[in-house]
C-alpha cells in the first residue's frame, strides 16, 4: 500500500512539472526565428473518432521536436519523450502510450518520413527556441529526474518492511546456530532464486549484516565460512520466496496441476461423455438395471432424443467420435508445447537438450538397480591401491630430462585470482554435501576476504583440511539404454563448491607452470586451453588419412582405450609426476593430503550407499582432476616422440606419432613393424603404472 501511494504521489508531481515545462516551451515559441509549423503549432484538437487517426506531416514533425527536446534537456528515453509530447498535446490520441510513441518515432526515422534537412531544421529550432529558458527547463527536468529517482528509491526501500529489515540480523544469527547443530548430511537444498529488485535488496542487506557477524567470529576457517554462507542463503530464500513448504509425505513434494484451464475443462467433458457412453451401452444391452441407473437413462433419452435402436447406435458412435476429437485436441496441444519447450531449450542450452533426450531414452529401458551391488563393484576399483614400479627405465629418464627445471614457487592467492575464478563458475551448478551453490558465494562478497585467507592457509599447510571438503556425492549415469551392470555406468561426483574453487585456482597455477616450461605435450588435446578438443583431433586425423590416400603412402594405425582410466590411475604416480615436473611443493603437499581424505557416497535412484574411500583414481567433477590425469600421461607422449617414428606429412617435416584426448589414444606409424614397436612402449608404460586396456571398446 505504501509503495502504491508513493508511486501515485510522484506521478502527480511529475505531471505538474511537465505541464510547467511545456508552458515555458510554448511561451518561448513566439521568439524570433522559431519554426511556425512545429513548436508554435496549436495542440491537436480532441477528436471523437474511434478508428485509427492518420499521422499528418505536422504530427510527425511535432513528435520529432519532442524527441529532440527530451534528448537535449532530459535523458532522451521513451518515457521522457512521451511526457513532453503528452504535455503539449493533452487531448490528442488518448490511447497513445510511450511504447507506441517510440515505435512511431523509430518508423519515422527508418522510413525517412521526414527529410534529413527538415530534421536538421527541427534540431536547430529546438536549440534556438529554448535558448531563453534553458536554465528554467533544465532545472525542471532535474527536479523531475530527482523526483523519479526519489520515487524509485522510496519504492525500493519499501520492498521490505521495517520489521523485516530489523529482524534480518537476529534471524541470521539464529539460523547460524541451527546450522552448526545440524549434521552436514541433513542440510536441505537451498532453493533457486532469480534476481529482481527485492532479491537484490535482500542480498545486499544480508551481505552488509554478514560484515558484523564475521567480525565477531574469533577462529574463522572454511567450515565456519561455509556454515555462515549456508545460513545466509536460508534466510535470503525465506524472505524472497517465503517459508519453505513441507512435503505431505517424506520424499514427495506437493505439486499443483499446471495444465491450462481449457485443458482441464476438456478433460472434464471427456469424463462426462465417457460416462454417457457407458450408460448408453447399458441401455443397448437392456439388462436389469437399478432405479438410479434408470433415472439417468431417462435423462439421457431426453437429452439425445433416443427413441429407437438406430438412435442409440448413432448416439453411441457420435459420443465416441467426440471423445476422439477432444483427446486429439489435447494431444496436439501437448505435442506443440513440447516442441516449443525443446526449441527454447535448444536455443539456450544445446548440451542440456541432448542430455535430456539421452536421459529419457535411457530411463525408458532401465529398471531398479541394486545399490549394494554398485557399491561393491566401485569399491573394488577405488579402495584397492596398486604399487608403482619406481625402478622403471622410462621414469628414471623422465627425472633426468626435467632435472634442470626450476621448481615453481606459488605466492599467496590474490583477491583477483579468487574473483576471476568465481566469475568463471556457473551460479547453480550442483553442489556437494554442503548444499552451497556458487551463487551464494558470489553474492555474499563480505565473506571473500575471509575465504581468501582460509584458502591460503589451507594450501600453505597452515590450516587443517576439513573432512567434509573432500567428501563427494557420486551419481552413476548410464552409458547406454538398458544399462544394468555396474561397469555400464559413468561416475560423476558432485563436490563442495569451496573445494572446486580451491582446485580451480591450483589447476590454473599448475597449467601455467607446465606451459611455461613446455612440459605439456602438444599431442594432448584434453585440458588444453584455446583448443577445440575433439574437433582438432578429427581434422588432423582427416588430413593424415587424405594425405596417405593421395600420396599412396603406407599408414598403420592403432586405437587404444584404457579400462576405467580415470578410476584406475594410481595416486602414488600422480604425486610422483608432480614432483618430477617440479610443481610447487605446497601444491604437491596439498594434493597428497586431500587424496588421503578422498571419499564419496554413491547415489543410485534416490538411495545412498555406504561411504567409499578413494585410494586410486580421480574425481570427475572438478577442474584439477582432469589436469592431474593428463600429467600422468606426459611420459607416454615423450616416449612415443623420442625415436624416429610416426607418419610424415611433408618430407623433412615433423612426424606425427600419436594424438591424445584425455585417455583416448591413437597411434600412427609408417608400417606394421613400427606400429608393434610403439604398442609395446604403450604396454610397458601402462603396466608400470597398473592401468589396463579396455579391449571391448577398441574397434576391429
Amino acid at each position: 500500500m505504501r509503495t502504491r501511494q508513493s508511486k501515485n504521489q510522484n506521478k502527480s508531481c511529475s505531471t505538474v512539472d511537465l505541464r510547467q515545462l511545456d508552458e515555458n516551451v510554448n511561451f518561448t515559441a513566439s521568439d524570433p526565428g522559431h519554426s511556425k509549423d512545429v513548436s508554435h503549432r496549436s495542440p491537436v484538437q480532441e477528436t471523437t473518432r474511434s478508428h485509427r487517426i492518420r499521422w499528418t506531416q505536422e504530427d510527425l514533425q511535432e513528435l520529432m521536436w519532442c524527441y529532440f527536446y527530451s534528448q537535449k534537456f532530459g535523458s532522451g528515453s521513451e518515457s521522457d519523450t512521451f511526457k513532453i509530447w503528452r504535455g503539449r498535446n493533452p487531448n490528442s490520441r488518448k490511447d497513445m502510450t510511450s511504447k507506441k510513441l517510440a515505435a512511431q518515432r523509430r518508423y519515422i526515422m527508418k522510413a525517412q518520413k521526414i527529410e534529413n534537412n527538415k530534421l536538421e531544421e527541427i534540431k536547430k529550432n529546438v536549440d534556438s527556441s529554448c535558448s531563453n529558458v534553458i536554465r528554467d527547463n533544465a532545472q525542471i527536468i532535474t527536479e523531475l529526474n530527482e523526483s523519479n529517482h526519489k520515487s524509485k528509491t522510496d519504492t525500493d526501500e519499501q520492498l521490505l518492511t521495517d520489521a523485516e529489515m530489523k529482524s534480518i540480523e537476529e534471524r541470521l544469527i539464529e539460523e547460524i546456530k541451527k546450522v552448526k547443530m545440524c549434521p552436514l548430511i541433513n542440510r536441505k537444498p537451498l532453493r533457486k532464486i532469480y534476481k529482481n529488485k527485492k532479491a537484490t535488496e535482500v542480498l545486499h542487506l544480508i551481505d552488509n549484516t554478514l560484515i558484523n557477524v564475521l567480525e565477531k567470529v574469533v577462529d574463522i576457517n572454511l567450515t565456519t565460512i561455509n556454515e555462515i554462507i549456508y545460513a545466509a542463503g536460508v534466510v535470503a530464500t525465506d524472505i524472497i520466496l517465503g517459508p519453505r513448504k513441507e512435503a505431505r509425505h517424506k520424499g514427495m513434494e506437493t505439486k499443483k496441476s499446471t495444465s491450462p484451464i481449457w485443458i482441464q475443462r476438456i478433460e472434464g467433458k471427456i469424463e462426462r461423455i465417457r460416462l454417457h457412453i457407458s450408460l448408453v451401452s447399458e441401455m443397448k444391452k437392456n439388462n436389469n438395471l437399478k432405479k438410479r441407473t434408470i433415472k439417468k437413462l431417462d435423462h439421457l433419452k431426453r437429452i439425445y432424443k433416443l427413441k429407437t435402436m438406430e438412435d442409440i447406435e448413432l448416439t453411441m458412435e457420435t459420443l465416441k467420435q467426440k471423445v476422439l476429437l477432444y483427446s486429439q485436441r489435447i494431444r496436439r496441444y501437448k505435442k506443440r508445447e513440447q516442441f516449443w519447450r525443446q526449441n527454447k531449450l535448444f536455443e539456450s542450452d544445446p548440451k542440456k537438450f541432448y542430455r535430456t533426450i539421452r536421459e529419457q531414452n535411457i530411463q525408458n529401458g532401465s529398471s531398479t538397480l541394486n545399490v549394494e551391488k554398485m557399491a561393491d563393484f566401485w569399491s573394488n576399483i577405488w579402495e584397492k591401491s596398486h604399487p608403482l614400479n619406481k625402478n622403471s627405465t622410462w621414469m628414471n629418464k623422465e627425472k633426468e630430462a626435467h632435472a634442470w627445471i626450476a621448481s615453481s614457487t606459488m605466492s599467496d592467492v590474490r583477491m583477483a585470482d579468487l574473483e576471476t575464478c568465481l566469475k568463471n563458475t556457473a551460479n547453480w551448478k550442483s553442489p556437494g554435501l554442503d548444499r552451497v551453490q556458487n551463487f551464494w558465494i558470489k553474492n555474499f562478497t563480505s565473506t571473500h576476504k575471509y575465504l581468501l585467507v582460509s584458502i591460503n592457509k589451507l594450501i600453505m599447510g597452515r590450516q587443517e583440511m576439513p573432512e567434509w571438503i573432500t567428501t563427494g556425492k557420486t551419481y552413476l549415469l548410464p552409458k547406454k539404454s538398458g544399462a544394468m551392470e555396474p561397469k555400464d555406468f559413468r561416475p560423476i561426483t558432485c563436490l563442495p563448491t569451496m573445494y572446486k574453487i580451491i582446485t580451480a585456482i591450483i589447476a590454473e597455477k599448475i597449467y601455467g607452470h607446465l606451459r611455461k616450461n613446455n612440459i605439456f605435450p602438444p599431442e594432448q588435446y584434453g585440458c588444453r586451453k584455446g583448443s577445440y578438443g575433439c574437433k582438432e583431433v578429427l581434422l588432423i586425423n582427416k588430413l593424415i588419412m587424405a594425405s596417405a590416400k593421395q600420396k599412396r603412402k603406407n599408414l598403420s594405425m592403432a586405437w587404444i582405450d584404457y579400462q576405467k582410466a580415470f578410476d584406475s590411475v594410481p595416486h602414488e604416480w600422480i604425486i610422483e609426476a608432480l614432483k618430477i615436473y617440479k610443481v610447487d611443493p605446497n601444491i604437491t603437499t596439498f594434493c597428497e593430503k586431500s587424496m588421503k581424505n578422498w571419499c564419496t557416497q554413491l547415489e543410485v535412484q534416490k538411495y545412498s550407499s555406504r561411504k567409499i574411500f578413494i585410494k586410486r583414481g580421480i574425481f570427475q567433477g572438478d577442474s584439477l582432476s582432469p589436469l592431474l590425469f593428463c600429467m600422468s600421461l606426459i611420459p607416454l607422449s615423450r616416449q612415443l616422440n623420442i625415436k624416429d617414428q610416426g607418419y610424415e606429412l611433408i618430407p623433412g617435416g615433423r612426424k606425427i606419432t600419436h594424438m591424445l584426448y584425455m585417455d583416448d589414444l591413437k597411434i600412427y606409424a609408417k608400417n606394421e613393424e613400427e606400429l608393434n614397436k610403439m604398442l609395446r612402449t604403450v604396454q610397458t608404460f601402462s603396466s608400470d603404472i597398473n592401468m589396463k586396456f579396455g579391449l571391448e571398446n577398441v574397434p576391429e
